[in-house]
């Protein structure tokens, strides 16, 4: 009795005393603790403690173990069944945008394949045209106008670049779709999870453009975002997208009473009048403020005001997207105590009535990283005060990115804090925070809030508060900022959260009323999606199955080309390569002087033949649309940097080592299947490759895969490489290293499953270091070595109980004989292919794959 423990969480250690049968959380002659103040207390002990005869001194009762254990079933199947049904529908949705999204791939591939089909016929016919005249007059098309053929072949090819680049675009739009409604879901399906744990004492609840409370909000941030600061960055206006109401009992039981701590006084010096937030404030206080003159001023309201994360806790996040941002921490846990936060924001937990301020070291910081494509806590730390007293302006790095027009605004969360600043001083700019703070510390002085105004708009302030339990934290904001070039795409789609019907295009998605509250933000993305890349046909029986308008009219383009059978005809015997044979369909003189070779559409079945052709000087070899098996014989081509094989029937990619001049490899359309045929293309210089329409474009990021054997690729599959697809893929981790291991596990239930706060994370990779040298400060400390910090021989091995890496293909399972208690194991959404050491976690009670 009489402690601090004040959460369920923190009573777990409870559970390893089988034999506990008295408990004393409150005693009337001695106090409380925070927890014994929590709704379900009784229920919640009672199920954790079945052997439990006493609690606080009263006996209990069989009746009332019997009622906790029905309340704690019924809470269990009634959460259960929503996360199923999250779950479920999440899975509708993915299946719904996938069909779409097949159904559009289909449908474009077969136009594709004709176009492509008569582009090669084209560019065959083109060759024949440079060749000498007495070699061009056996060509199938004589008389034709100038240029005819070459125009034609830039109509398909343009034709060919468009369709590939919607196609793509549709292909990003897919998977960034797959991976939002996976977070979705699990954010979701966490929030639930921890209300069934907290006893319903910690939960979030969304609200709709119904509720009052959510109106208002919205109106708080808007009034309050002083867009024109942004005008930097291009900013136009801001749209709020969700906002979630929280409700955490201990939280505002703290606040309150460290608040009544504050404004203690004698009674006589009590004030007789109330504020207008309802906060009675003490004389005495004033007074003695007075008094000292030191500048302390006792506020006299409470005020809303917005937290963000320091900026560069942004960047710190891990591949499967686990990661859990300040904001969301607070939600659980509250704002940490400002010692905690040594290294990442410096003079207390910064505050401000004003959403630019808070935004402008987030976007300049984020715009930095993007040019300079690295993540530096040294550099990053001085855009703390970013636009704050000096006017806004672009570094190098951040012009730089910005030209190059691949940077979008991110979108961003906030936290909408009830704050008592109680007593506060006035500081004049932020360079005397640090010193403020340390005098006050020196002397002892009662001080829980520093106020910095900003020099060029006195509306604008910045709060920097040294008591963490004067913050109660009460909505999270999600929002985005739009542009004079873009439109708010995800507030459109949010647009039709307003109603089931809204959302429900076909039969495959009618979620009620409750399903829609957990996952309507799915169901809008969703139907967004769908809606853009959905095909419509007027007779889809009749027209899928046909070419589109615009294929069919370039194919049937003057000149038109008669479709060419194979070479071989009907003789099967002479389906073989001979140097006859392609001096006869090349209608060239000399191989040893040839080129450029087109042997498409030739039926050939087989390479062999090229082991006898002294194509010695051969830089470019078209063999598509044939019935090609296997890649033999061709280590003779010694200047071949060109080689087309799609439309074979090729399933490995083998021989191809010796081709050390090969620098263009084309496979699409082929029976392709496994990563390990891509690996011996690393010894060649190859800047662009292929494989499209294959089995192994089918794996999950195929891409990513791919970029990460073959770094030097130039193009992949008719799209350029990106530097930062390129920086992805080489940081692509698919073993289970120690640091993962730790970033998804929960110790001992004391934080949430498979979720590490972007603070957590930013201490254990930087934690060791040299705290970066702040320009406000211009001190260097180090971090403290607190128990947050990763030591891969630590001993949190054998504290592990849960571990959750989920979405980050993972290929092989390592380090698990380390687990020795772990009990629940997840594992979903990977490619593994090989586990190690599972047998040595003897409690796993439940598994994953």
């Amino acid at each position: 009795a009489s402690n601090r423990l004040h959460s369920f969480q923190s009573l777990h250690g409870l559970n390893k005393l089988p034999a506990l049968r008295s408990l004393s959380l409150s005693d009337p002659h001695y106090g409380d603790n925070p927890v014994c103040r929590l709704c379900n207390y009784q229920t919640y002990l009672l199920c954790q403690l079945p052997a439990l005869i006493y609690l606080d001194t009263i006996e209990l009762t069989s009746t009332n173990k019997q009622v906790a254990d029905t309340t704690l079933i019924k809470k269990r199947m009634y959460y259960n069944m929503r996360i199923k049904t999250i779950k479920r529908n999440v899975t509708n949705c993915v299946r719904k945008a996938r069909a779409c999204f097949t159904d559009h791939v289909h449908y474009t591939n077969f136009n594709l394949n004709a176009l492509m089909r008569e582009l090669s016929d084209l560019e065959k016919e083109l060759h024949l045209e440079t060749l000498p005249p007495s070699a061009a007059t056996l060509s199938s098309l004589p008389n034709l106008p100038n240029n005819a053929l070459a125009i034609k072949r830039d109509c398909i090819a343009q034709y060919i670049k468009e369709k590939m680049t919607v196609l793509h675009s549709m292909t990003a739009a897919f998977h960034s779709l797959v991976a939002t409604l996976a977070l979705l879901s699990e954010k979701t399906i966490r929030r639930l999870v921890l209300e069934l744990n907290t006893g319903g004492n910690i939960r979030l609840e969304d609200g709709t453009s119904a509720d009052v409370w959510y109106t208002s909000c919205v109106d708080l941030v808007k009034s309050r975002a002083f867009v024109a600061d942004l005008h930097v960055f291009g900013v136009r206006d801001v749209h709020v997208l969700r906002v979630a109401r929280i409700n955490n009992r201990y939280l505002r039981n703290r606040f309150q009473e460290r608040m009544d701590q504050v404004l203690d006084g004698p009674d006589d010096h009590v004030k007789e009048n109330v504020t207008k937030r309802g906060v009675t404030v003490k004389d005495s206080a004033a007074a003695a403020t007075a008094k000292t003159g030191d500048g302390r001023v006792l506020e006299n309201a409470l005020e809303y005001l917005f937290y963000s994360q320091p900026p560069i806790l942004d960047h710190m996040a891990t591949p499967g997207g686990v990661t859990m941002r300040e904001q969301e921490h607070a939600v659980e846990c509250g704002l940490r105590a400002v010692d905690e936060y040594a290294g990442v924001a410096d003079g207390g937990i910064k505050l401000s009535n004003s959403l630019a301020a808070l935004d402008l070291p987030r976007l300049a910081t984020a715009l930095h990283v993007k040019g300079t494509n690295r993540i530096d806590p040294t550099e990053l730390v001085p855009f703390d005060a970013f636009g704050w007293d000096t006017p806004t302006e672009l570094t190098l790095p951040m012009r730089s990115a910005y030209r190059r027009g691949d940077w979008r605004l991110p979108p961003g969360v906030v936290l909408i804090a009830k704050v008592f600043l109680g007593h506060t001083r006035q500081v004049p700019s932020m360079s005397k925070l640090t010193q403020v703070q340390q005098e006050y510390a020196a002397d002892g002085g009662d001080l829980q809030c520093l106020q910095v105004t900003k020099p060029t708009d006195p509306k604008q302030k910045c709060y920097f508060v040294l008591d963490e339990a004067l913050i109660l934290p009460e909505y999270l904001v999600e929002y985005e900022y739009t542009t004079s070039t873009t439109t708010p795409m995800s507030s459109c789609c949010r647009d039709g959260m307003g109603g089931p019907d809204k959302l429900a295009i076909d039969t495959t998605l009618k979620p009620d009323t409750e399903a829609l509250q957990d996952m309507g933000e799915a169901f809008a993305l969703t139907d967004a999606f769908y809606n853009k890349y959905k095909l419509t046909f007027a007779e889809p029986l009749l027209e899928q199955h046909l070419l589109e308008d615009r294929s069919k009219g370039l194919i049937q383009m003057d000149p038109a080309i008669a479709r060419r059978h194979a070479v071989m005809g009907h003789n099967a015997a002479a389906a073989a390569i001979t140097p006859a044979f392609i001096l006869e369909t090349s209608r060239q003189q000399d191989l040893t002087l040839m080129v450029e070779l087109n042997l498409t559409s030739c039926g050939l079945k087989s390479l062999h033949g090229f082991i006898a052709c002294p194509l010695v000087h051969l830089e470019m070899l078209v063999l598509s649309f044939n019935e090609i098996r296997r890649i033999e014989c061709l280590d003779g081509l010694v200047a071949l940097r060109v080689l087309d094989l799609g439309y074979n029937i090729l399933r490995g990619i083998d021989n191809v080592t010796g081709l050390a001049a090969l620098q263009s490899l084309l496979l699409n359309n082929n029976l392709l299947y496994r990563f390990d045929d891509v690996q011996p293309l690393s010894h060649l210089h190859l800047h662009t490759l292929d494989m499209r329409n294959n089995a192994i474009c089918d794996a999950k990021r195929y891409r990513l895969h791919v970029l990460q054997r073959l770094p030097q690729l130039h193009t992949l599959d008719m799209a350029p490489v990106t530097k930062t697809e390129l920086d992805t893929a080489m940081k692509l981790c698919t073993a289970l290293t120690p640091l993962k291991i730790w970033t998804g596990s929960r110790l001992g239930n004391t934080r949430q499953r498979g979720v590490v706060s972007t603070l957590d994370l930013f201490q254990a990779t930087y934690g060791k270091k040299k705290r970066p040298t702040s320009t406000r400060t211009q001190n260097a400390t180090t971090f403290d070595q607190d128990a947050t910090m990763f030591d891969e021989d630590g001993a949190w091995w054998s504290e592990v109980d849960e571990l959750h890496v989920n979405h980050e293909l993972l290929t092989q399972l390592t380090h698990l004989d380390r687990l020795t208690q772990l009990r629940v194991a997840s594992f979903s959404d990977n490619d593994i292919a090989y586990i190690d050491g599972l047998g040595m976690c003897t409690r796993m009670e439940e598994l994953e794959l």
